[in-house]
């Protein structure tokens, strides 16, 4: 989903200054080294976003900043896309840590200089840094910081973004980027890290701000972790 739907189907009103920094963001998304974390991403948690407003029941659209949340939809996986997806399990493994970290740093560096509220600013920033729960990790924070601590728009963007980790589109980029014809991976070392994250979603049961979400989530699992199993089998 484009934003200027997204926009026009809801009502949404965005400052300016946070349009342009938006685009900004989604350029550099068009210009991803890694196909998953690339501008397609943000379309796709758009059209996540569209349904949680639609669906959700407890908050309201009037109560969520969008200057601030949408921004940080696009910014939020910029670092990653400097990189490209890495065949080392390591290394994987540190970007993961390094997710919303590097990306919080990189839309820093890029405002610094920029006459634009710095208010604002900090918001988005901070919405990008705490998109993952790796900072709350390194932090030692409890659950409950999760509840308490974290600001309306940061809740959705995680909720938007950790849904998009079980959609079947990805999967299937990710087998037409890593597999053959007959489901069988190029290169061994990719089989080693579907392996890794394959245990770890098996294993894994997400924190979910919101009903909607934390329902399509259920739904979504067995089947992703169904068709997953399947093309690890191949192997």
């Amino acid at each position: 989903m484009e934003i200027e739907e997204l926009i026009k189907k809801h009502n949404i009103i965005i400052e300016n200054h946070a349009l342009e920094l938006y685009e900004e963001g989604l350029r550099r998304m068009k210009n991803s080294e890694d196909p998953l974390h690339a501008d397609e991403h943000v379309g796709d948690i758009f059209g996540n976003l569209d349904e949680f407003l639609r669906k959700e029941k407890s908050i309201r659209n009037s109560e969520i900043n969008f200057s601030v949340l949408l921004p940080a939809i696009a910014w939020h996986d910029t670092w990653k896309a400097t990189r490209p997806q890495t065949k080392n399990l390591v290394k994987y493994r540190y970007e993961q840590i390094w997710d919303g970290i590097g990306s919080a740093r990189v839309l820093t560096e890029f405002v610094q200089d920029k006459k634009i509220d710095k208010q604002l600013t900090d918001r988005i920033v901070r919405s990008v840094y705490y998109h993952t729960q790796v900072p709350d990790q390194l932090r030692r924070k409890s659950e409950d910081y999760y509840e308490n601590d974290l600001d309306l728009e940061t809740k959705i963007l995680r909720d938007m973004d950790g849904l998009d980790m079980w959609s079947m589109k990805r999967i299937h980029l990710a087998e037409a980027e890593h597999c053959d014809e007959e489901g069988v991976f190029r290169d061994r070392k990719m089989f080693f890290i579907a392996r890794w994250v394959y245990n770890a979603m098996d294993k894994k049961t997400m924190i979910f701000h919101f009903d909607w979400p934390k329902q399509e989530y259920l739904k979504r699992k067995k089947i992703l972790l169904d068709y997953s199993r399947d093309i690890l089998d191949a192997n």
